[in-house]
């Protein structure tokens, strides 16, 4: 039995799916019918003989003799519409788009679940990492309390040349001359492209519709030489986190940078690989490893979800998708230890000012480091970077405490609190 196939969107990563089926589809007993995609350059640009081409997306989700259509344009809309217009047409869905299955996925999954087809999105986190099926198949007997993990590539990349002395502007400068990154990559640095990722593992592993708008985000900016200095003399390495935490009926979510120990298996991941660890009652710990995005990682993804549901028409079934009904507490002030990073006029009685703030903030520190090696003259003034480590602290008292030390007349600029992940 051949399964037709419809693809939209034919960009990089639709270029590596429609040449997998022209080549190896029909080993699968797959045929790629019809390609559509907005930009006319591509189509013709695309070597597929015997498949109809089409810049109208709406010919791919009404035809007939399609059974799975792959929607791969990215972004929210059309994308969001298109994926309805094709279970509405009694088409199964596989997608990378992480944005739409993120925040539509109750809308999307309801539509499947009404029309009794599949949609499958393994390739929306992650890369070519099985993540989504381990925690829908193999994982499914545990209750997981811990997902952390790397699930940006280009952030990884970047920290990984500043860990070797690189400067944060040229290392997003190699990323994107490298293909790293994107020309604007506000959406991987800024932490907005991971917090989607999580939301959408939080959602699977707890049956949770999480909305990824309640995920606290922070990105990779402000990291300097000086922390991953500090990092390096005392066994650390600095990589952004997206992590969730289930306590009871409460989950605590966060993307943030963070320093992990040189002995935890993830401060080992290195360039744009990506990594997720977690923890279940039964399984106990679990880490995922691979490329995190590419053409070849993530066509890896798309084909295996279209491989699934080709099975499943074949035999006549379909999966059953997540309901996301189950309700959980979102913790709001979640408590890390970390440290204050300050660049501190060199006078007498600095950090005693610096002290008596975070006293009265009830912050208690372990040490102060400071950094001389990286003491500089800025407006006449000799400013020396210390590092003050903290015992565990709320979300709240950091923010408070930062505001004040921000005014502090004995601290230069903006004062910068990162976290440690024991």
């Amino acid at each position: 039995m051949t399964i037709n196939v419809g693809l939209i969107g034919i960009g990089n990563i639709g270029t590596g799916v429609a040449e997998y089926l022209r080549d190896y589809g029909v080993s699968h007993g797959l045929r790629l019918k019809a390609v559509a995609d907005a930009d006319p350059g591509k189509l013709k640009n695309a070597s597929l003989p015997g498949t109809f081409l089409t810049d109208d997306a709406s010919k791919v989700t009404k035809d007939p003799q399609i059974q799975i259509v792959i929607e791969l344009i990215g972004g929210e809309n059309p994308a969001r519409q298109i994926k309805l217009d094709a279970i509405d047409n009694g088409k199964a869905v596989v997608t990378a788009n992480k944005f739409t299955i993120s925040r539509y996925s109750r809308q999307i999954f309801q539509a499947a679940r009404s029309r009794g087809v599949d949609v499958r999105f393994e390739a929306s986190v992650g890369g070519g990492i099985p993540i989504i099926q381990s925690l829908q198949e193999g994982l499914a007997p545990n209750a997981i309390t811990l997902i952390t993990g790397i699930v940006n590539g280009t952030t990884n990349y970047i920290l990984t040349r500043m860990s070797e002395g690189m400067e944060y502007e040229t290392a997003l400068k190699t990323a994107q001359e490298k293909g790293f990154a994107e020309r604007d990559p506000y959406l991987d640095v800024s932490g907005q492209d991971s917090k989607h990722k999580l939301a959408i593992l939080a959602s699977v592993a707890w049956n949770s519709w999480i909305d990824p708008a309640s995920v606290p985000c922070e990105g990779i900016s402000q990291i300097t030489p000086g922390d991953m200095d500090f990092a390096a003399e005392f066994g650390y390495a600095i990589k952004l986190l997206a992590t969730a935490r289930k306590r009871s009926s409460k989950v605590e979510l966060r993307v943030s940078p963070a320093l992990v120990s040189v002995s935890h298996p993830l401060a080992k991941i290195a360039d744009e690989f990506n990594a997720i660890y977690l923890d279940g009652n039964f399984c106990g710990p679990q880490m995922f490893y691979g490329r995190g995005a590419g053409r070849l990682a993530t066509t890896s993804a798309v084909m295996a979800d279209v491989m699934h549901i080709a099975r499943n028409l074949r035999r006549g079934v379909r999966d059953e998708l997540p309901s996301l009904d189950e309700k959980y507490e979102l913790a709001t002030d979640s408590v890390s230890g970390g440290y204050f990073r300050l660049d501190l006029k060199h006078v007498a009685g600095s950090l005693a000012k610096v002290a008596d703030i975070l006293a009265r903030h009830g912050i208690s520190i372990r040490d102060s480091v400071q950094r001389n090696k990286f003491k500089r003259e800025v407006n006449g003034d000799i400013v020396v970077p210390d590092i003050i480590t903290v015992e565990p602290v709320s979300d709240s008292r950091v923010k408070k405490a930062l505001a004040e030390l921000e005014e502090c007349d004995s601290v230069y600029g903006k004062p910068f609190y990162l976290r440690i992940e024991d």
